[in-house]
């Protein structure tokens, strides 16, 4: 018995879609419209960073994220249209034409989904090609990128040539399925699915492999490429719900499931393949509590070792205490030369710019920093000045 339609109140006008147990057409609409916004919000956010951040034209890979964004928009198009003919209704409340459009929106929305959902992951491998100039790598990014092509050319030949070839849309009527290998096919795809991605996050370790960087940074890395890892569990939960439809008797309505399985699918899809992008945005929207960013903090100099000219020892530490002469804190380098008794000492003073690396005020790609140097030397009561004039000098050849 269907379920009473609700009672509106004067001015009210009846929603677009009510939810029952025999009808779940709306939670199909509006999982698949917000699956679709989350996508064009992550793509917004790619083209903010390319355009206004970095400033740099646009890639391959760009192009390829916005063509597999373009297909999901004709694809939840489709969801729609499936939504308003009875996908997601019960099989006893559709005629037998609303059956058969049903799944010729279905079969192009097959299409499309996979065509989609492979682009999104050759844009990942043209990333890494434009990632690293090393030869090697990009030969192992070509090579994946390769077969991805050709397991999706393999994946959409499956969905496609099916069944009755004369109308291979059609795999299931009001009495149940018609179409017995539908299930074995789109587990040959999953299989796929879930091999490339685990490829392209092999790519990631490849990447950062022979890198001279710490291993939390290697690990950082590799965690941000391999996010799209996740997206195997909407790919096998579309797989257990495609078997739960097939075995039942009302298909239209128990297709909701799996149907919102595709939708997380291919909206994650076209995220992940944003994500590794996104790091200019965050550090340039990062509001550091209301305080200003600062990057690490580094000497200016290098430490060398100690090295001995004749009777001379040359010395460059930096320090951070007064040491026992009550000598004045130093906060950058110092330069400590040693002639015998005499002592001569260089110092500079001066700030580091540590908010100029991440500023969006300054010019970029410059970094100014203003040093000042000091003289000073002592003489040592058993030295002449020339050997006061001598220190001067191998400390101006120092420097």
């Amino acid at each position: 018995m269907p379920a009473p339609e609700p009672s509106l109140l004067p001015g009210q006008s009846p929603p677009f879609f009510t939810v029952t147990p025999t009808d779940q057409a709306g939670v199909i609409v509006n999982v698949a419209a917000i699956c679709l916004i989350l996508a064009a919000i992550s793509m917004g956010i790619r083209a903010y960073v390319r355009f206004v951040i970095v400033q740099q034209r646009i890639a391959w890979d760009d192009s390829a994220v916005l063509l597999a964004l373009l297909l999901f928009l004709i694809q939840t198009a489709l969801v729609f249209q499936e939504t308003r003919d009875g996908l997601g209704k019960t099989v006893r409340r559709l005629t037998r034409n609303q059956i058969l459009t049903i799944q010729e929106y279905l079969y192009a929305d097959d299409f499309f989904f996979l065509l989609s959902v492979w682009t999104t992951k050759v844009a990942f491998a043209l990333l890494f090609y434009r990632t690293s100039p090393k030869s090697s790598f990009q030969r192992a990014t070509k090579g994946v990128c390769g077969f991805i092509v050709l397991t999706g050319v393999v994946s959409i030949l499956l969905i496609t040539l099916r069944c009755d070839l004369s109308q291979p849309w059609i795999w299931f009527t009001s009495s149940g399925t018609t179409c017995e290998d539908l299930t074995t096919r789109w587990q040959a795809i999953s299989a796929l699915d879930i091999a490339t991605e685990s490829l392209l996050s092999a790519l990631s370790l490849y990447l950062v492999w022979d890198l001279q960087m710490s291993f939390s940074r290697k690990s950082l890395v590799v965690f941000a490429f391999s996010l799209r890892l996740a997206i195997i569990a909407p790919i096998v939960c579309h797989l257990h719900y495609l078997t739960v439809a097939t075995r039942s008797d009302d298909v239209s309505l128990k297709a909701t499931s799996f149907v919102l399985c595709k939708q997380v699918e291919l909206a994650y899809s076209v995220i992940a393949a944003n994500i590794p992008v996104l790091r200019p945005f965050i550090i340039a929207t990062a509001t550091n509590y209301g305080g200003l960013a600062e990057g690490p903090k580094g000497h200016s100099g290098s430490n060398h070792e100690l090295q001995t000219f004749g009777s001379k020892t040359i010395s460059r530490r930096t320090k951070s205490n007064n040491n026992s002469n009550n000598r004045s804190r130093i906060d950058d380098d110092e330069t400590m030369l040693n002639a015998g008794p005499t002592h001569t000492k260089i110092s500079s003073s001066g700030k580091q710019d540590a908010t100029s690396v991440g500023s969006n005020d300054s010019e970029r790609m410059i970094i100014r920093k203003d040093v000042q140097y000091s003289v000073a030397y002592n003489r040592g009561r058993s030295e002449s000045g020339m050997h006061s004039r001598e220190s001067e000098e191998d400390c101006s050849g120092a420097w």
